[in-house]
Order: C-alpha cells, then sequence, then structure tokens
C-alpha cells in the first residue's frame, strides 16, 4: 500500500501490463499465440462478444488473463529471471524483495503470482487460466500446456469454495455435488465458447478429484485435484482435514521446530501415495489459492519456503519446465518487521484501491468514536495471573456497542428499500477464548441466541471436519436469511469468506500484521447491491466524495465500516492517504444511511394512470412462411472481390490460423464452426445455423432475469434464408456475378469481415421480414401492466411528483436528465394528456424491443415513455439532436415501428381498443415547440415515426 515505486516485483508487474497491453493494441499479441488462445482472448475480451453478455471479466481480470498469457505464449519465458530480462532488466540491479534469488531453482519454471484485492474474482481468473491450459493441451500440437491441475487451498473454507466452483455445490443429502450449480456452467456463456462446453464440461465432469481420491480415484482426459495443504504436508487427512494456517512452518515431523531442506522432505515424503502419483506425472499446473501462507520470515530475517511449498518443488521436481505454477493472493508477501517482502514473480497488481475506485468492491470507512480515542480505555481482554481471559475490557465493548449501533442503523434504513438485503457484522476476536465472552455481551445488550453465530475453533483458527459440516450450511447462507445477523470468529474466516452482507467489522485484536488486517478487511469487502441504477449512482458519488475530495460518505450504499481498533491506526492511516479509506463523521454529523434514495409505491387512484402493454404470445410458436425478402435492399461488399483476392493469400492453412478464430459474430460458435466447413453447401448452413440462434433463443439467454419469459421467439424457414444467402453471395455480395466454388472466391468469403457483413445484411433482412409473418386461428394477446411493478426507487434530488403518473413520484436522471424532467413536466400539465410513465429499464422487463444493431449482433432497446390520450398510445423516445442520425438509432426504431404495426393490425379486442404510435422527440424539437406553445399531442404527431419512416427523420434530423 505504499506505492509501487519502493517494490520492484510491482515495477516488474506494471511493467508487464503495460507490454501486454501494448502488443494488444497493436495486433502482435494475438498474431503470437495459438489458434486456441486467440480464439479465447477474441471471445472473452472483444467488444463483438461483450457487449452481449450482461457479465464480463472486469478490468483487473482481464489485465491478469492477458499478463500470464502474454509472458508464456508470446515471449515464451520458461524461467522468471528470463521474463525480468525481457520486460524490465533494470530491476535485477535493485536489491531486496527476492531479486537476489531469482537464479534459484524455485523459479526455474513457469511461476506467475496474481495481486489481487479481496473480493475482486481472482477464483474467476483461475478458472479462465484452467480452462486456457486444458484447451491448447486437447488441441494444440506444440507449446507448454497441460491437463493436469492441482489447486491448493489454505483451509477448509477456501477448499469447499473450489470444490463448489469446480464441482458444484453439495445437495441436500451432501454426498453428491450439483454440476450445474458450479461456476464454469452457471458462467458458460462467459468462460467458454460454445462449440467447446461439451468437451469442458465432460473433463470437469470426469477429472476433479477430492483430496481424499487423489491418485486412487480413475479419472478421464486429465486432472484437476483440489486439497488443502495438509496433504502436502505429508498430515492425515482425518487430523488435519480442517483449519486455516497460523504458524506458516510446520515441521514435516512432529517434535521438530527447525524447517527441513527438501532432501529430507524427499525422504518424509518417499511413499506417501498422493504425493507419489502427482510428482509421476509429466506435466503439472500448480495453483496456489491464498497464495500468502507459502512463505515464512524465520529467525534472522531470513524468508523461507514453508514446508508445503518444499512438496510442490518436490512434485515439480521430475517435471523441469512442464511444470507451471499460479499463485494467487490480495497480499503476496510476507513481513519483515514494517517491511513488506513481495514475491519476485508477480504479474500482475490489481490493488485495493483500483478495486474501490471502479466500484468492484465495497467504499471503506472507519467509524472513530469519540470515546474510542480515549487513552485510558483498554482493548484487550481482562486476563488473570495466568493469562487466561476473564472479561471484556470497557474499550473492547466500546467497541462492540459502536458496531450494534451501526448494524441497527443499516438494518432499519435499508429494509423499505431493499429488503432482502440484511446487513450483518462480524467481530474478529484476539482469540477464541474471547469468544464465549463476546456472545455474553451481545446477550446481554438484547440480542437473542439465533441473532449470533459463533464459529467454534481451536488456536489456530482450526476446526474438526465434523463440526465444519455441521457450521458451514449457517455461514454459507449468512446473505439469505435475517438470522443470524452477527458472526464472531478468530482465524477461521479472514479468507475464502464468500458473503455479500458483512457490512459492519469490529476487530477486537490487537495483531498490527498487515496480511491479518487486509483480510480482516477483505471479509466484507464483496458487493451487497448490483445493477440498481439510482443505487449505483449513489456508490459512484460517494466513491467520488472519499477518493477524489477527501471528503466523507453521504450514503452507506456498498459501504464497508470498520470500528477502528487503535493498534491498527498505522495500518489505516496509510490507506486513508492514498484515498482508498474514508472516515464516519461521527454522530455530529452522520450521512444518511440511504443517501437521498427512498421507495415510492402505487398512487391510491394508479389504475386511471395505468398502461397495459400487450404481447403477441402466439409469435412463440410462429413458423415464417414466405415473406418477402429481397435480396437487392442489402448492400455490397465495401471492398471490391479483386482486390480482396490479391492481398489474400492462396495459402488455407495460413488463412485458417489467422482468421478462424478472429471472427466476430458475436458468439464463438459461429467462428469456428464456419472455418471448419469443408464445402460451400455445409458453410451455407453454419451461417444459417448461428444468424438463426442469434435471432431466436440466444436473444432470451444472453439476459433473461432482466427480460422475463414472455418475449416471442421467432422460427425461420432455415432453406428459404439459405437460399437467400446463396443467391446474395452469388449476386450482390460484390456487385457481380460469382462462383462461390472457385478457389480464389472460396478463400475470400471465409475472410473474417466478409462474414460478419453476410451476417449483418442477412439478419437485418430476417428481422425486417418478421412483421411479413402470419399465424393460422386467432392470435393469443396477454398483457403487462407497468402497475405489476408496485414500487420502485427514485433519487430524492432527481425525482418530481406527478398527477398523472401511477407512481407517486418519477426519476430522472442525475446527470443530463434536465430535458426528461421538462419533457414529464410538460406533459403533466397538457390538459390533453390523459396518463404518462417513464419506462423504468430495470424494472419494467416487458417494454422493450428486439432488433439487429449495424455489426449483424442482436440487441434490445428500451424507450423512454408512454403518454396517453383517450384511446391513443405514444411510445416516446427522448434524445439529443445529434444523435438522431446513428445507425443504430434508426435500427431501434425500426423495431418499435415493426412492432406497432403488428399491434395495430390485431382486432380491436384483442388490444383493448388502444392505437400505438411511436415518436422519437429530438431535444431541440422540443425545446422550440414548447415555447411556441404547442401541445404535447401536436409535438408527438409532428415526430411520430410511420413505415415509410424516410421523411420524418429527415425533418428531425
Amino acid at each position: 500500500m505504499n506505492g509501487i515505486e519502493k517494490y520492484p516485483p510491482l515495477k516488474f508487474a506494471k511493467a508487464v501490463s503495460g507490454r501486454a497491453n501494448a502488443a494488444w493494441e497493436d495486433g502482435s499479441f494475438i498474431e503470437s499465440v495459438t489458434p486456441t488462445t486467440r480464439m479465447l482472448l477474441t471471445y472473452w475480451f472483444d467488444p463483438a462478444y461483450t457487449e452481449l453478455r450482461d457479465v464480463n471479466f472486469h478490468q483487473g481480470q482481464r489485465q491478469a488473463i492477458l499478463n500470464i498469457i502474454y509472458i508464456h505464449e508470446v515471449l515464451k519465458k520458461n524461467r522468471v529471471i528470463e521474463a525480468y530480462e525481457e520486460i524490465a532488466p533494470q530491476l535485477l540491479l535493485e536489491r531486496g524483495s527476492g531479486m537476489e534469488h531469482l537464479s534459484d531453482a524455485i523459479y526455474s519454471y513457469p511461476k506467475y503470482a496474481v495481486k489481487m484485492a479481496t473480493g475482486t474474482g481472482k477464483t474467476w481468473v483461475l478458472e479462465a487460466l484452467v480452462v486456457w491450459q486444458y484447451l491448447n493441451a486437447k488441441h494444440q500440437e506444440d507449446g507448454n500446456y497441460t491437463k493436469n491441475f492441482l489447486v491448493i487451498a489454505p483451509g477448509l473454507i477456501v477448499y469447499d469454495r473450489l470444490l463448489d466452483a469446480f464441482q458444484g455445490r453439495n445437495q441436500d443429502n451432501g454426498e453428491t455435488r450439483d454440476f450445474d450449480t458450479c461456476d464454469l456452467k452457471q458462467n458458460q456463456e462467459l468462460f467458454i465458447p460454445e462449440e467447446y462446453r461439451e468437451e469442458v464440461f465432460g473433463f470437469l465432469q470426469s477429472s476433479v478429484v477430492a483430496k481424499t481420491d487423489i491418485g486412487s480415484a480413475v479419472t478421464g482426459d486429465g486432472l484437476v485435484a483440489i486439497t488443502n495443504y495438509h496433504l502436502l504436508m505429508g498430515a492425515d487427512d482425518e487430523d488435519n482435514a480442517s483449519g486455516e494456517m497460523d504458524s506458516w512452518s510446520l515441521p514435516v515431523t512432529p517434535g521438530t521446530t527447525a524447517g527441513h531442506g527438501l532432501e529430507d522432505l524427499d525422504h518424509s515424503l518417499n511413499g506417501k501415495r498422493e504425493l507419489e502419483f502427482l510428482r509421476g506425472l509429466p506435466n503439472l499446473m500448480m495453483i496456489n489459492d491464498e497464495a500468502h501462507h507459502i512463505h515464512n520470515d524465520k529467525k534472522h530475517g531470513e524468508v523461507t519456503e514453508v514446508e508445503w511449498q518444499k512438496s510442490l518443488r518436490y512434485i515439480a521436481s521430475t517435471k523441469g519446465t512442464n511444470c507451471i505454477q499460479l499463485d494467487f493472493s490480495a497480499t503476496p508477501y510476507t513481513q519483515r518487521g514494517k517491511e513488506k517482502i513481495y514475491f519476485p514473480h508477480i504479474v500482475v497488481d490489481f490493488e485495493l484501491k483500483a478495486a474501490v475506485q471502479s466500484g468492484l468492491v465495497k467504499t471503506i470507512v472507519l467509524d472513530e468514536r469519540k470515546e474510542l480515542n480515549t487513552e485510558e480505555l483498554d482493548f484487550k481482554a481482562v486476563r488473570d495471573g495466568k493469562g487466561r481471559p476473564i472479561d471484556l475490557s470497557d474499550g473492547q465493548r466500546q467497541m462492540l456497542r459502536a458496531g450494534l449501533a451501526k448494524l441497527d442503523l443499516l438494518k432499519n434504513e435499508f429494509k423499505d428499500i431493499t429488503p432482502d438485503k440484511i446487513p450483518k457484522l462480524l467481530v474478529m476476536c484476539e482469540d477464541t477464548e474471547v469468544v464465549p465472552f463476546v456472545k455474553q455481551f451481545l446477550l446481554s445488550e438484547g440480542l437473542d441466541d439465533d441473532d449470533i453465530l459463533e464459529i467454534h475453533s481451536n488456536k489456530k483458527g482450526e476446526v474438526g471436519q465434523e463440526e465444519w459440516e455441521a457450521m458451514k450450511q449457517k455461514l454459507f447462507a449468512l446473505d439469505k436469511y435475517r438470522k443470524p445477523r452477527i458472526v464472531i470468529s478468530v482465524l477461521m474466516l479472514r479468507e475464502g469468506f464468500d458473503v455479500n452482507n458483512v457490512c459492519v467489522i469490529v476487530p477486537l485484536r490487537s495483531s498490527t500484521s498487515g496480511i491479518l488486517l487486509e483480510q480482516t478487511i477483505g471479509r466484507g469487502l464483496r458487493l451487497m447491491w448490483r445493477g440498481d441504477k439510482e443505487i449505483d449512482e449513489l456508490k459512484a458519488e460517494n466513491r467520488h466524495r472519499i477518493m477524489v475530495e477527501k471528503k466523507a460518505a453521504t450514503n452507506y450504499f456498498d459501504v464497508l465500516s470498520i470500528v477502528e481498533h487503535p493498534a491498527f491506526r498505522d495500518f489505516y492511516q496509510s490507506l486513508i492517504d492514498e484515498g482508498v479509506v474514508g472516515e464516519d463523521p461521527g454522530p455530529d454529523n452522520p450521512p444518511k444511511p440511504k443517501g437521498d434514495l427512498i421507495t415510492v409505491g402505487l398512487k391510491p387512484d394508479y389504475e386511471k394512470y395505468d398502461f397495459r402493454i400487450p404481447i403477441i404470445v402466439t409469435e412463440a410458436e410462429e413458423v415464417m412462411g414466405t415473406p418477402a425478402m429481397d435480396v437487392s435492399k442489402l448492400k455490397y461488399f465495401r471492398i471490391p472481390l479483386s482486390s480482396l483476392q490479391k492481398f489474400v493469400p492462396d495459402n488455407e492453412k495460413w488463412i485458417s490460423t489467422e482468421i478462424t478464430e478472429d471472427v466476430h459474430f458475436g458468439d464463438f460458435d459461429v467462428i469456428n464452426g464456419i472455418f471448419r466447413a469443408t464445402s460451400y453447401n455445409d458453410y451455407l448452413m453454419r451461417i444459417v445455423n448461428r444468424i438463426t440462434e442469434k435471432l431466436d433463443a440466444k436473444v432470451d439467454s444472453v439476459s433473461k432475469h432482466k427480460r422475463g419469459n414472455y418475449f416471442p421467439a421467432l422460427s425461420i424457414n432455415n432453406a428459404q434464408i439459405a437460399g437467400i444467402i446463396d443467391q446474395y453471395i452469388r449476386t450482390k455480395l460484390f456487385n457481380q456475378t460469382i462462383d462461390p466454388n472457385s478457389a480464389d472466391v472460396w478463400k475470400v468469403l471465409r475472410i473474417k469481415e466478409v462474414i460478419d457483413h453476410i451476417i449483418s445484411q442477412v439478419s437485418g433482412l430476417i428481422v425486417d421480414a418478421q412483421g411479413q409473418a402470419k399465424t393460422s386461428g386467432e392470435s393469443d394477446v396477454r398483457f403487462n401492466a407497468l402497475s405489476s411493478v408496485s414500487r420502485i426507487t427514485v433519487r430524492e434530488n432527481y425525482q418530481i411528483e406527478l398527477t398523472k403518473c401511477i407512481y407517486e413520484r418519477m426519476s430522472y436522471p442525475s446527470n443530463k436528465g434536465q430535458y426528461e424532467k421538462d419533457f414529464m413536466e410538460y406533459c403533466d400539465r397538457d390538459g390533453q394528456v390523459d396518463a404518462l410513465c417513464k419506462i423504468i429499464e430495470q424494472r419494467h422487463t416487458f417494454a422493450r424491443f428486439r432488433y439487429v444493431r449495424e455489426d449483424g449482433l442482436p440487441a434490445e432497446y428500451i424507450p423512454d415513455f408512454l403518454v396517453r390520450f383517450g384511446d391513443d398510445i405514444y411510445i416516446v423516445e427522448t434524445k439529443a439532436q445529434d444523435q438522431l442520425s446513428a445507425e443504430n438509432v434508426k435500427r431501434k426504431q425500426r423495431a418499435a415501428l415493426r412492432w406497432i404495426e403488428r399491434i395495430n393490425s390485431l382486432p380491436a379486442e384483442k388490444r383493448e381498443n388502444k392505437t400505438w404510435h411511436y415518436s422519437i422527440v429530438g431535444h431541440a424539437t422540443f425545446y422550440d415547440w414548447k415555447n411556441k406553445h404547442m401541445k404535447v399531442r401536436e409535438i408527438l404527431d409532428y415526430a411520430e415515426l410511420r413505415d415509410t419512416m424516410t421523411n420524418t427523420l429527415g425533418r428531425l434530423i
């Protein structure tokens, strides 16, 4: 936390990021990796894919993945010192932080450390790199890749979390796991291109083994062995199946206090089935989760490996550079006094400050009460002459009362806004013997027994297997239930405790270890709120106030409150100086816990202002017969065929290597599938399959939880579409008649840009033809009322009270929202307007229209307002004047017009006798007509778009 300049490893990580990013921007990165890696990187990071997904890798995760692949595949450096020599040789001249040890055997094989702040998803990076290694090992003949993985956790919590991540969560009987709940399956649209999902899932289901089965279970195509560190100590699983390591240098032989050399370890581990099995594998990736445990600062200031890290070296000793080690930690350093000794092989540094600034974790504030600053108070437990605790000190009681007060404040304020978000308090005790005194004090303060969850562990923070099985069900369901509200722990929960609702931490510990303090903060960093527009705005304002303006927080949404322990002041001060941590102003000037956010409901007479949106359900089973799709309406490719033929090589293998994984369709399965086509007919049908998937089921799968289940799907006559594509290619694509089977044409058809163009043009043609679909029998129409969303949240400073709206108040954007505010007020005052409402994007999920973007990818459009005059309903889009001519804006407009035409073509009784209209009102148009005192309907009629669109758009632009 004291700056990169002080630590060579962090400077090295910064240099790696700079080189990797530069290579990514100039294209040399993607050109230097294998086709499999190119495919993955394109799928993970290209905007053509990321813009289709609700969930993507964030900045820190992306950088970690890129940096490791850059060193491994682009630079092809197998030793840490070689990477330094290539990227930042000047750092080798700096002393300290392990620079002098880079020539040691421990760094003689590929080794990468990832420094990522707690709560920023390093497990997803771990899993992405497993996918990268496995698919390369399976599909590439050359390169240093493996199908064998050893994943090491420091204790039970992280161990269980990793089993959940790779195998899925335990079923009710506790004996089997539900694979559908594992990370890679639940987030398959992020991690794995569709064409490779089944083989990755098959690999995981046949190859993941728990610690007790390593070396004995029969696996499939490789191995993913998950264990905690005890296996690597040669310890018995039944005796040591639990716990978090407190003493980081444990002897191999009981009673031996000194560490052991590798030779001693070789002897002690000889015959250990699991380790000998792992040592015998020809290649292996070893992954340390929470890797700050792998070193220890021993006597005389010498930094050495712990014994179980030596056992990793024992496993690696037979493999040369065919062994890869990944170390993940938020705190990859050992501490020597106040000095931090960072791991020299750190290749990425996504620090806490960056995570807070990006809104990826909670904002941190210190609760400093005036009474807590009284020097006379003791903040350690009261102990007898033998050092045994006999009571809590007054200082500890004060800290606990402060934590309870903050917890009650948050609970009472949040319950009306988000009743499913229940804030929790974590108490970190100085040792296990203090835990009962803490619980007794909390009970005396009026809490019930079921409000409190004690984590019973020994002095090392360890807990037995039987106790752990009973405990973890409550612990990991903490976010779901109102009780328990408070968790009391010592060391057991210092890492891997991945819940979201911890909002207050009371650290009743006297240790000033930087690692322990950062781990303590890390228990509460994970976000409670995601995706709510108003709350996100408040969170962003808080971050700006704390980190830029150095002011106090104004609300407590995703704010982690630390009740300050005086012994930690120096540590916290460094975070305050960097802007990472803010200070609570205290009781004299407290912030509003929920800022200016308020919840509003429906008016008593809301029915007369309600809107009911019709959905034609029968379209879900509709088949497009033979609608008119005119190829002559499609555009030529921008580059003539003769020009393309000159610069596209005849070498087919070169083309498939350079282009296959680079095509951007919106989903990977389009890319690789097309380039595997063995004939022109196969080529056509693969394109058809990708288009129909995109325009049908895949649209709903991208963000189904936001849209509801009532969107009609579009069924298409595949043979007809194949004919359209064929006709387009042969007669129009290059503005000349061509033979696609000709060798010099076939190679051009496989170019990324050409395929993108075909997809874009034909997709748009299909969606345009959707309105021509015919159904047999009567349409089945369903209505969704805006009032089905009975409560919404608004910013008190950015809301207005309207007479003709179903809600008590209506919000408008805090940034550039004056136009929307003025439009709503003008409509509300107009005597001809019967009702109006703003469409809330996150809540009114049924008010959306499907369209195809300019690049050929499917998307959805959410308009701004609904305005009603009698039986006429206007869908209204308010736009800045300079946005009206954008191509994607026009495509959104056509989508809305298609919907309106279809609805208005229904019998009047099927649409409740309402006629629908669509108007797009430019900023300048509105204010010009408003200043002329024109009626709202006159403005909307003037701005109404109809089937022809062209003249209207021209007039508005």
